[in-house]
């Protein structure tokens, strides 16, 4: 069924080709001849390149807004994970480590202990966090949470943090790769729609 759908797909692609050549062949006034396909060959650059350039906008576009998008996930994680510390110096119990109840940027910076995620994100996303309140819906939530469920939740944001890392990472490099081969040009293939002489 795959299949099908696949070969209709290309079906479509290559009847809109065949479109495309004959209305760039029916646009032809002259045939094309060595004293005038430069001419030809720098209008159709001309006509192409706007549409390129919107093309790239927008794909740049989607690339930042997808950027911001997962450090603002992120940089929410981290929030929840301070908040989740937090409950569980709350509701320490004698054996339990000594955490400082402390709701201060400090809150962030003890997450770095935990290594992989943590230090990476807020090495990444971490810059101008929010420092954490004692009066929070979330931490208030949290509070009332007993000890072993706020182990599960930091294990949970724990995986979920270094998937959104890594999401963000990949965006980052494909951002730069972007950039890069924007900065080649896009070089249009003229050849390939250029109008055939009759």
């Amino acid at each position: 069924m795959g299949g099908d759908a696949h070969s209709r797909s290309g079906e479509a692609k290559a009847a809109e080709a065949v479109r495309l050549v004959e209305v760039l062949n029916s646009q032809c006034l002259a045939p094309a001849t060595d004293g005038n396909s430069e001419q030809i060959k720098a209008h159709f650059v001309a006509a192409t390149k706007s549409q390129t350039e919107h093309e790239a906008k927008a794909a740049d576009d989607r690339r930042k807004a997808r950027l911001s998008s997962l450090r603002e996930e992120v940089r929410q994680l981290l929030c929840e994970a301070a908040y989740v510390e937090l409950a569980m110096s709350a509701n320490r119990d004698l054996f339990d480590e000594a955490l400082p109840l402390d709701f201060s940027e400090a809150a962030y910076q003890r997450l770095k202990r935990h290594k992989v995620p943590f230090s990476g994100a807020i090495k990444l996303a971490g810059s101008n966090l929010p420092k954490p309140r004692s009066d929070d819906p979330t931490y208030l939530r949290l509070r009332e949470s007993k000890r072993d469920a706020l182990k599960r939740r930091f294990d949970a944001l724990r995986d979920k943090l270094s998937d959104r890392l890594g999401e963000l990472v990949d965006a980052q490099a494909k951002m730069m790769n972007g950039l890069k081969v924007e900065a080649q040009g896009s070089g249009v293939e003229f050849e390939r729609y250029a109008c055939k002489g009759t």
